[in-house]
């Protein structure tokens, strides 16, 4: 009886210890009615846990393969990654760290000789990462490590303890987004600081953005300007065919250079310089146009003035001897075609050099001044009055000029300039010799009528002074 109770002690500690070696192994125990007393020595209970050893094996190999396939995958996704990512641990230890991180920070070694070293032995910025692992909160911060300006993110990975484990951090090389951001506060600065003015519009010609100078030249604000047309500050000076000459340089060139009139805010009519450029997206679609624009009144206003004095005497502003001789000949071809006549009267000031000598040259520029204001005076609208140098003056008279009324009106001028003229507080007496000739009768070319003129005038000084 005794023994017969130790037997089945026995068996059921080894049941027990079967199931709890089955359970224990991730394999469910055997059912009681499987492991009768009859049949727990028939069977092989080694064989049993052998399997599950077996199975539990097997597991452990696919998880193990399974690891290495996913480290393997992150490990290529860490080293494509266009970003430097730098993981350490809790002594500031590197535990990982892929390949760009190494380009940059780690001097290109091999990364199983910077894993589980120091940071502050193997990395040139060791003192840059210990600050940002400090920081460690999920937002961006900018930073510029060894001449690269990076952006980083670092997070921190805590154990189940809420310890602080791991700092991961992710540098992003920003180096051409801050060039480009240099760049464009730079275009930024020109834009707003450049003379010229700069109008932009979009595809549609409305008018999107303006720099100061364009204010300054049109007088509009930039909020006025905002929103609307070009086309409002039309002068009305320029036909339809300018402008269609226009946009067909621009749909064909992309460009066009050229002068243009404006209107600005109080209505004056400027010129402008103007470049008007096409700017297409990547489509090649207009997406902007760009307008710069210069003033240029002041060059026009002296180009004017260049002109005017290449034409005219620059003491009394009267017509030179170049432009005289270019109205004389035209004045030639119209009486040539019309049948008509003209007379040219030379006027030669007597004692103006007497007074020159005495009085002094300022004096006689006054004289010369006032004696062409007087002869100005005494000439029709349609008459021309100019100085071919020192104290000679002609007088083109057109339109039915008969030698009747050349000698009328040389009779008038002889008077008037017998006159005192009032120079400097003082009264100056001069005289004037007149020598006429007539077309046809005189000279048919300007060279003939200008010298039968002058000889005219000699003969008139040798009967006497003040005649003609």
């Amino acid at each position: 009886m005794s023994t017969a109770l130790t037997q089945q002690e026995a068996l059921r500690y080894i049941r027990a210890k079967i199931d709890q070696l089955l359970g224990v192994m991730g394999t469910l125990p055997l059912r009681p009615e499987e492991l009768d007393d009859a049949t727990l020595l028939e069977i092989d209970p080694i064989g049993i846990i052998a399997d599950s050893f077996h199975q539990v094996i097997a597991h452990l190999n696919e998880t193990n393969h399974r690891l290495s396939l996913a480290t393997g995958e992150i490990r290529t996704i860490l080293d494509t990654l266009g970003a430097a990512v730098v993981v350490l641990d809790s002594n500031d230890r590197v535990e990982d760290c892929n390949r760009i991180a190494i380009e940059w920070f780690f001097g290109g070694a091999a990364r199983e000789t910077i894993i589980g070293q120091a940071a502050n032995d193997v990395c040139a910025c060791a003192d840059a990462i210990a600050d940002i692992r400090q920081i460690a909160d999920r937002s961006s911060h900018n930073a510029n490590l060894h001449g690269r300006d990076v952006q980083i993110v670092a997070s921190k990975i805590f154990d189940e303890n809420g310890r602080q484990a791991k700092t991961v951090m992710l540098f992003t090389d920003i180096t051409v987004q801050k060039e480009t951001e240099r760049s464009l506060r730079l275009y930024s600065k020109i834009f707003r600081q450049v003379g010229e003015g700069i109008l932009i519009t979009d595809a549609e010609t409305r008018i999107v953005e303006v720099n100061a100078a364009v204010s300054d030249i049109l007088g509009y604000s930039r909020e006025e300007l905002i929103g609307a047309m070009p086309s409002s500050l039309k002068s009305g000076l320029h036909d339809q065919s300018f402008f269609a000459e226009l946009w067909r340089q621009l749909n064909t060139h992309g460009r066009w250079r050229g002068e243009i009139f404006d209107r600005t805010r109080d209505g004056r009519v400027i010129p402008l310089l103007q470049t008007i450029s096409a700017v297409r997206d990547g489509d090649g679609r207009i997406s902007h146009y760009i307008a710069v624009m210069a003033d240029i009144s002041t060059i026009k206003e002296r180009q004017a003035r260049l002109d005017f004095l290449a034409h005219h005497d620059v003491l009394t502003e009267l017509p030179n001897r170049l432009l005289f001789g270019d109205r004389l000949d035209h004045a030639i071809d119209r009486v040539r075609r019309d049948g008509d006549a003209l007379a040219l009267l030379f006027i030669d000031l007597d004692r103006f050099k007497n007074i020159n000598d005495t009085l002094g040259h300022h004096v006689g520029d006054q004289l010369l001044i006032q004696a062409s204001k007087r002869l100005k005076g005494l000439v029709r609208r349609a008459d021309t009055v100019a100085r071919l140098g020192g104290d000679e003056f002609v007088v083109l008279m057109e339109n039915g000029a008969s030698r009747d009324a050349a000698d009328s009106l040389a009779s008038k001028i002889i008077a008037a300039f017998k006159q005192p003229f009032l120079v400097g507080g003082n009264d100056v007496h001069i005289g004037c010799s007149i020598g006429i000739a007539i077309h046809p009768a005189d000279g048919t070319d300007a060279i003939t009528l200008l010298a039968n003129a002058d000889a005219a005038m000699y003969r008139a000084k040798d009967v006497g002074r003040d005649s003609r």
